[in-house]
């Protein structure tokens, strides 16, 4: 008896088999599709809560093409004649024929002038330009400050942009602002690097005095996820938080292995130091022979580490380098202590509550030490007269104007001013 074929649950025809190469085609496919599928719900819902305010990260440089453009000196600039408001700020920025945040200047001018260098604080980071310190300064005093700050520069930079712009300009001194806590990152090429917002900029590279320029470009796969990506961005700022230790001075451990508050004003190290000398040297030479003020600009936790420890050695060792140099140190620290209205702290007195940059009045008390302190030598105001009103200076920013969040309740900006 023929039993007839035995039923093996598989085909008896090769040909009815799918080849084991179709199989993974599929299977493969399959999983791309799926990654694909799953990166662009990723970056619809990183985009999402981005503009929603949710997630704090950064846009991709694209969205952002507008307001600046690559800069073969200096790394970054703004367009000019641009008028363009910052995702995360509340004011409109406005730019002039150079790119700088100010208003437009002439190349000649008979009077005295001023160019004023520095990073966001000195731009005037999520202020009108009415409120911060080189327009109060010029309301108050009656001379031009050519504002040519801006964000993310340290002062290898700010040198860069007094060479090629600055010097355009008559003038007859130099302010260069220096925020430790920023500007000994922004000189070192091997924390900076890692920092999602330098694309490209110049960094000095070898030993003091032999130090040569080197201009950092991220590559091109990088470059195209950071310009295009939120998700990238995102993940990119995630990484930068979890080794904040190394990358971001702000985030670091608020206190050293001796319990104290970690302060660049103190703890700098010596190749950072001569980098910022190195920056300096640059920029008095190229002054050739106007007068240059350097002044030094605290963030919340080097009043912290001054409570602790008085002056730290920063400040010292740049008034004997200014000494043999020729430029003049001032550190607003101490002075803005002094000036601190009744039962505030310096954090809640001069910073805005949700970021760690100066507002209007940090911007108003800062201006009143520089112009007291600068009265004989710039400004040639006597004692009693730092506030003399000219006939051609711009709408002040005074007590009046301030917003209440800036203002912290619109107290007299002279309650207990004695920055001497």
């Amino acid at each position: 008896m023929n039993p007839g074929p035995i039923e093996t649950g598989r085909s008896s025809n090769p040909k009815e088999q799918p080849p084991l190469r179709r199989k993974v085609l599929f299977c493969s496919g399959a999983v791309l599709l799926s990654l694909l599928s799953g990166l662009v719900l990723f970056e619809l819902a990183t985009q999402l809560l981005v503009r929603t305010g949710l997630l704090m990260s950064s846009r991709p440089w694209a969205s952002q093409d507008r307001r600046y453009v690559d800069h073969q000196e200096f790394g970054l600039w703004r367009r000019a004649n641009t008028i363009f408001r910052h995702p995360t700020l509340k004011v409109d920025y406005r730019t002039n024929s150079v790119g700088a945040r100010d208003r437009e200047r002439t190349e000649m001018a008979a009077s005295r002038r001023i160019v004023v260098l520095g990073d966001s604080f000195v731009e005037g980071w999520n202020l009108p330009t009415e409120k911060r310190l080189t327009n109060l300064l010029e309301n108050s005093t009656g001379l031009e400050h050519l504002n040519f700050a801006m964000g993310h520069f340290g002062p290898y930079q700010s040198y860069l942009v007094y060479r090629e712009l600055g010097k355009r300009y008559t003038h007859d001194h130099v302010l260069i602002g220096v925020l430790p806590i920023n500007d000994f990152i922004d000189l070192d090429y091997e924390q900076a690097r890692h920092a999602v917002w330098y694309p490209y900029r110049p960094y000095l590279l070898g030993q003091y005095p032999d130090l040569r320029r080197f201009d950092h470009r991220e590559g091109k796969i990088k470059n195209f996820l950071r310009s295009h990506s939120y998700g990238y961005n995102a993940l990119a700022h995630g990484y930068l938080h979890l080794r904040a230790d190394t990358f971001d001075p702000y985030a670091r451990p608020l206190r050293n292995e001796k319990g104290l508050v970690q302060s660049f004003f103190h703890e700098f190290n010596e190749q950072q130091f001569l980098w910022l000398r190195y920056s300096l040297e640059l920029l008095v030479t190229a002054a050739d022979g106007k007068q240059v003020v350097v002044f030094l600009i605290p963030a919340q936790q080097d009043f912290l580490r001054h409570h602790q420890s008085g002056e730290g050695p920063l400040y010292a060792r740049l008034s004997e380098l200014g000494a043999t140099q020729g430029f003049q140190v001032i550190n607003l620290l101490p002075r803005m202590l002094r000036a601190l209205p009744r039962g505030q702290a310096p954090w809640e007195a001069y910073y805005f509550r949700d970021d760690y940059h100066w507002n209007a009045r940090a911007n108003a008390v800062a201006a009143k030490i520089l112009q007291r302190e600068l009265r004989e030598t710039i400004y040639h105001l006597p004692e009693a007269g730092l506030s003399t009103p000219t006939s051609n200076r711009p709408q002040s920013a005074d007590k009046r104007d301030l917003p209440r969040d800036q203002n912290h309740g619109n107290k007299d900006l002279n309650e207990n001013f004695s920055p001497d």
